[in-house]
C-alpha cells in the first residue's frame, strides 16, 4: 500500500519539475538561445545535486510544519499540491511549490487541530515577500552593471550570443542547483517522516520524477516567464536566471548563514522561498533599469493575484479531500 500512496509524491515531483522548468530556463529557451532538452539535462543534474548537498536544511523546515503520521497522510497532501501546479502550468501562471506546499500543510493542522509553529510561517510568508523585492533590487544593478560594460567594451554578435548561451547554461546551472537545495525539500519534508525510504533516497527519487517534469514543461509557463511579463531580450534573459539563481541560494547555503552570523551580520532564513517570485522580481528589477517601458502590468497583476490565492487554494482541496474522507469513513 505504500507503494501505491508513493504515486502520489511522484505525482507532485512531475508536477513541481512541469511549473518550474519555465521560472530556472523560461527566459532562456523564450529568447531561443537554449533548446528544452538541453536545458532539461542541466537543470535534473544540478537540482539532485543540490539537494543532495544543501538540502538538509529547508527539508527539516518542511517537516517540522508537516504533522503527518502515515503515508495516506502524505498522499492526500502531495495530491492537493500537485493538482494546483497542474491547474496553474495549464493557465501558464507561474506559482511556487512552497507556497502550495505550506498552504496545504497549514491546512491538514488546522483540520487535525494541531499546534502550528506560528514563528516558522511568520518566517516563511516574510520571505515571500521580501524576496521579489530582492530579486529586483539585485536584477537592476546586475543590469546597470553589464550595460555599462558592454558600451565601454562592445563585443562582436558572433562571440556575444556565445558568452550568453555558455552564461545561460552556467546560470541555470546555478539556479537549478539552489532550487534543488531550497525547494525540492517541499517534495521531501512531508514524507520524511512517514515513508520507509530516507532523506537521500527520496531526494533521488523526486529529483529524477521532477526531471521527467522538466521534459514535460509547460510551454505556457514558459512564455509568461520570457515574453508575457516583459519581452527579454538574450542579454536581460542572463541577467535574470542570474539573479533569481544568487537569491534562491542566499536562503538555502546553511554554511553561509552560519558564517555571516558569525560575524555578526544579517542573515536570511533556511526557509522555501517562492521560486515564480524571484523570477517575476528579477524580471521586473531589469524592466525598471530600462525605464520601466514595456512592463505589462495586467499580466504582472494576473501573477500576484496567483501568488495570494495559490496557498489557499491548495489548503481549500486538502481540507475538501480531508472532509469527504471523514464523511466516508463516518458512513462505513
Amino acid at each position: 500500500m505504500n507503494e501505491l500512496y508513493l504515486i502520489g509524491a511522484f505525482f507532485l515531483a512531475w508536477s513541481f519539475g512541469r511549473n518550474n522548468m519555465g521560472n530556472i530556463f523560461g527566459t532562456a529557451i523564450g529568447t531561443q538561445m537554449l533548446s528544452l532538452k538541453t536545458a532539461a539535462l542541466v537543470a535534473g543534474a544540478c537540482m539532485i545535486l543540490g539537494a543532495l548537498i544543501s538540502g538538509g536544511h529547508t527539508t527539516a523546515n518542511v517537516a517540522a510544519i508537516a504533522h503527518l503520521k502515515t503515508m495516506q497522510d502524505a498522499f492526500i497532501v502531495s495530491i492537493s499540491i500537485g493538482i494546483v501546479l497542474l491547474i496553474m502550468g495549464k493557465k501558464g501562471i507561474p506559482v511556487s511549490i512552497s507556497q502550495t506546499t505550506v498552504g496545504a500543510l497549514l491546512a491538514w493542522d488546522l483540520f487535525h487541530r494541531i499546534d502550528i509553529d506560528s514563528y516558522l510561517i511568520q518566517k516563511i510568508i516574510l520571505a515571500w515577500i521580501y524576496s521579489p523585492f530582492l530579486s529586483a533590487l539585485i536584477a537592476f544593478f546586475v543590469f546597470k552593471g553589464m550595460r555599462s560594460f558592454l558600451r565601454k567594451h562592445p563585443i562582436g554578435i558572433f562571440y556575444r550570443d556565445m558568452y550568453i548561451r555558455i552564461g545561460l547554461i552556467c546560470a541555470g546551472g546555478f539556479f537549478s542547483y539552489a532550487l534543488g537545495a531550497n525547494n525540492l525539500g517541499n517534495l521531501v519534508g512531508p514524507f520524511l517522516n512517514v515513508s520507509v525510504f530516507n532523506e537521500f533516497e527520496l531526494f533521488i527519487m523526486m529529483g529524477l520524477f521532477a526531471w521527467a517534469g522538466f521534459l514535460t514543461a509547460s510551454p505556457k509557463v514558459i512564455k509568461t516567464v520570457s515574453s508575457s511579463v516583459f519581452p527579454l531580450s538574450p542579454i536581460e534573459a542572463l541577467v535574470v536566471v542570474s539573479s533569481g539563481a544568487l537569491v534562491l541560494f542566499l536562503f538555502s547555503f546553511g554554511y553561509l548563514r552560519f558564517f555571516l552570523h558569525s560575524i555578526g551580520f544579517f542573515s536570511l532564513p533556511m526557509v522555501p522561498v517562492s521560486v515564480s517570485e524571484v523570477v517575476i522580481g528579477a524580471i521586473v528589477g531589469v524592466s525598471l533599469a530600462k525605464g520601466g517601458y514595456g512592463l505589462k502590468y495586467k499580466a504582472l497583476g494576473n501573477i500576484a493575484k496567483a501568488w495570494v490565492s495559490v496557498p489557499l487554494l491548495s489548503a481549500l482541496i486538502c481540507g475538501g479531500i480531508l472532509t469527504i474522507l471523514t464523511f466516508v469513513k463516518g458512513i462505513f
